[in-house]
């Protein structure tokens, strides 16, 4: 490709070479060579591709500009200068546009108007320099120089001979005249045509140019629309998504809430119709005492008449206070026994819901783990918040009923020591296991788990047998043979007496063993037993007691083959134990240290 100027004017304007496969890789403009022989000065553009360009001049000073698109200058600097007495002047380098939008700019400055011709040869752009009009001047000089060039005479001419030297004279300048004037307009047309033609070019490139730009501008509109529709799409599906899952949240929570509360009402309806029951019981055996007394009243005032009427009113007064008592006994165990039931019958009730609402979620996460990973995540996260939710709101009653259970019993033991009842009188109730023993001491108590029912005191029932160090011991009274496993409710401990009690209460009566499983260590193992409560098996430590072999009462649930409960009991030295079973309740009895 070639672009020659005459005169300073552009003939042929705009070059635009396209290489599609280099379309988004800038063209590196690292090197800038100027070269001078004689009259001609190369400048020679190195760049890292083939260019695209487009070249033209300007004026004030006269300069060559070289507009290179697509492309970035390397460690060129702003101005070049180039030594005095030169044609070529300086050489400047701008980098124009922005991002996508790269031009590297070059100018040519001259001392004076030039002729160009610019040649792209591989990656590199050869611009070749040479003054203004020299060609024209030499081509002029030699028509000069052919229209009075004579051959040399070989004698002096005649007049007539001059005449016609002369005349012949004047003929080859008219013709010289004429050819060069004939010349002139031959360049002038070629110089018009050559303009018509750059300029046409130019128009096509331009065109070509800005096709190209509204293209690239359709396209990129067109782009940004699919990716705002696509925004759109994502963000509705989204919010579609959020909006099922919150709807399927509120029905999982209407559904629990319902259950909870039907579980509630169940729970009610059968504690009123034991409550119900055991007051109708009661008034039975109330009425039928009453009975019972008056016709005994009645035949011994009939035998005895009126020298035992004192003493037989004596006794009847005797037996109705003993009878009060027994009954307001049997009473606070039948409510104590109740709210414990109650309490047990509702921690299953929350387990196996808890358990089943588990189960259901897992269910559901599997069947739409394939496609649904992203919502997967966010279903779990909210499980786990809610999962925390229920077990703080669960701890927290349990807390309450805690303190409540405890409240009660205080006020209970506080009503027994109020009113101390005798060993016969105790005997006769037949409830002696209830009856609070004169001998023990007042030191503080430390329970576990989440029930407050004191350790057994006084005269409990007999143990099964005392066990020296290094002795094991089982008890197989009734309990722990089928059904389903039971669960520990309680495990205390307390200074009593001579003896540290380790208490553990069941749901039902359990088969279990105490047997010492190392130094200073007694293990109590219960039977197709679990825990249930988290507080259960939380270790107690019992350490800050005065005078007592029991450092600290370690519980865990063993898994296996069936589920059992082994409580680790640390001593601070070896000494002697006992342990017994009353119901559902276990205490294991160890003495206090020598000294």
């Amino acid at each position: 490709m070639k672009l020659t100027v005459w005169g300073g004017i552009v003939v042929a304007g705009t070059f635009l070479v396209a290489h599609p496969a280099q379309a988004q890789e800038l063209n590196a403009i690292s090197k800038v060579d100027v070269k001078v022989e004689g009259q001609k000065t190369t400048v020679v553009v190195t760049g890292s591709r083939r260019p695209t360009f487009q070249a033209y001049t300007q004026k004030a000073p006269p300069r060559v500009v070289l507009d290179l698109v697509k492309s970035t200058l390397v460690n060129l600097p702003p101005s070049t200068p180039q030594a005095k007495g030169q044609l070529l002047t300086e050489v400047r380098a701008t980098q124009m546009g922005a991002a996508g939008r790269e031009l590297a700019r070059l100018e040519l400055v001259f001392a004076e108007e030039i002729d160009y011709q610019v040649d792209a040869d591989g990656s590199a752009l050869k611009v070749s320099i040479t003054r203004h009009g020299g060609g024209a001047q030499q081509v002029a000089v030699a028509g000069e120089n052919g229209a009075v060039a004579q051959p040399p005479a070989a004698a002096q001419p005649t007049a007539a001979d001059q005449l016609k030297a002369a005349e012949q004279r004047a003929a080859q300048e008219q013709a010289a005249r004429e050819e060069n004037a004939r010349v002139e307009r031959v360049k002038e047309d070629q110089a018009r045509a050559e303009m018509q033609k750059a300029a046409k070019e130019k128009e096509d490139a331009d065109r070509r140019a800005e096709t190209a730009r509204i293209e690239a501008e359709r396209a990129r509109m067109e782009a940004e629309r699919f990716a705002r529709e696509k925004a759109e799409a994502e963000r509705k599906a989204e919010a579609a998504r959020l909006e099922a899952e919150k709807a399927e949240k509120e029905r999982l929570d209407r559904e629990r809430a319902e259950q909870e509360r039907m579980a509630r009402e169940k729970a009610e309806r059968e504690r009123l119709a034991k409550e119900k029951a055991e007051q109708e019981r009661l008034a039975r055996e109330k009425a039928e005492a009453a009975r019972l007394a008056a016709e005994k009243a009645e035949a011994e005032r009939i035998t005895q008449q009126k020298a035992e009427a004192a003493r037989l009113a004596a006794e009847r007064a005797e037996a109705e206070r003993v009878a009060r008592e027994k009954a307001e006994l049997q009473r606070i165990a039948a409510e104590k026994a109740e709210a414990e039931r109650v309490a047990q019958q509702k921690a299953e009730a929350q387990r196996i819901a808890a358990e089943k609402a588990e189960a259901e979620r897992v269910a559901q996460q599997k069947a739409r783990q394939a496609a649904e990973q992203q919502r997967m995540a966010a279903e779990k996260a909210e499980a786990d918040r809610v999962a925390r939710e229920r077990k703080q709101a669960e701890e927290r009653a349990e807390a309450d009923r805690l303190k409540r259970l405890k409240a009660e019993v205080a006020a209970a033991e506080g009503s027994k020591r109020a009113e101390p009842v005798s060993t016969s009188r105790a005997s006769t109730a037949g409830s002696a296991a209830d009856a609070p023993s004169r001998g023990e001491d007042d030191e503080p108590a430390a329970f576990g788990g989440g029930n407050t029912n004191a350790a057994p005191k006084g005269n409990a029932p007999v143990a099964a047998r005392a066990a020296s160090p290094g002795e094991t011991a089982r008890a197989e009274e009734g309990g722990g043979g089928g059904g389903g496993p039971r669960i520990m409710t309680f495990i205390g401990f307390k200074n009593t007496g001579e003896q540290s009690l380790v208490v553990v209460r069941t749901n039902e009566k359990v088969s279990f063993n105490v047997r010492k499983v190392g130094q200073n260590k007694v293990a109590i193992e219960l039977d197709n037993t679990r825990i249930t409560l988290r507080n259960n098996s939380r270790s107690l430590d019992t350490s800050f007691f005065p005078r007592t072999a029991v450092k600290s009462i370690n519980p865990e649930e063993v898994t296996g083959a069936q589920k059992s409960v082994k409580i680790i009991v640390e001593l601070a030295e070896d000494v002697p134990f006992e342990q017994k079973q009353d119901g559902n309740t276990i205490t294991v009895s160890f003495n206090r240290p020598a000294g």
